[in-house]
């Protein structure tokens, strides 16, 4: 080997390592921010979540909890389940997020019973009580499944346009 050929690849080398650091170290943090503030929901708004600043979704997605809950729900097979039938739903929630919307629904029903039974007191009865426990034990799970139900008939609805659509592009092809 020629010495003059090593030193030229030696610099060369260097000089590739230079350029590496160089892009490295330049100005990326510049574009990340720019890419983060239009990849945000926000437009580029900083927000205080640990001043308590913020839409309550956010709140809500940050809750150490909440994290901590739907990983112990995933974990589960009616989890799983739940995770599947929310995504046939087409809703952007967690499965534990649904749970406690499903709580609710079983606690809020009747509490709003309670403070409708002021004005109508056959809504105050334990018998009504109990129905609107019931109706709100099942109110998640219809709406979940009507949801389910539109999306699949939307779906059913172009699915004849789509096949036509391929069937001329077979044949312009063939």
């Amino acid at each position: 080997m020629n010495p003059m050929t090593l030193a030229v690849a030696g610099v060369a080398a260097l000089a590739i390592l230079v350029i590496a650091v160089g892009v490295a170290s330049s100005g990326s943090s510049g574009i990340s921010d720019r890419l983060e503030r239009y990849a945000s929901a926000g437009g580029g708004k900083k927000k205080g979540a640990g001043a308590g600043q913020g839409p309550i979704s956010d709140l809500i997605a940050q809750s150490q909890a909440l994290a901590n809950l739907n990983k112990v729900v995933e974990g589960r097979d009616f989890g799983a389940n739940l995770s599947r039938e929310i995504a046939r739903a087409d809703l952007k929630l967690k499965p534990s997020e649904f749970l406690f919307i499903w709580a609710g629904s079983i606690i809020g029903v009747p509490v709003l019973m309670i403070i409708f039974g002021f004005f109508f007191k056959a809504l105050q009865s334990p018998i009504a009580l109990l129905i609107g426990a019931m109706v709100g034990f099942l109110l998640p799970r219809f709406w979940l499944n009507r949801r389910k139900g539109g999306r699949l008939n939307s779906f059913n609805k172009q699915l004849p346009d789509t096949i036509t659509l391929i069937a001329n592009a077979l044949r312009a092809g063939s």
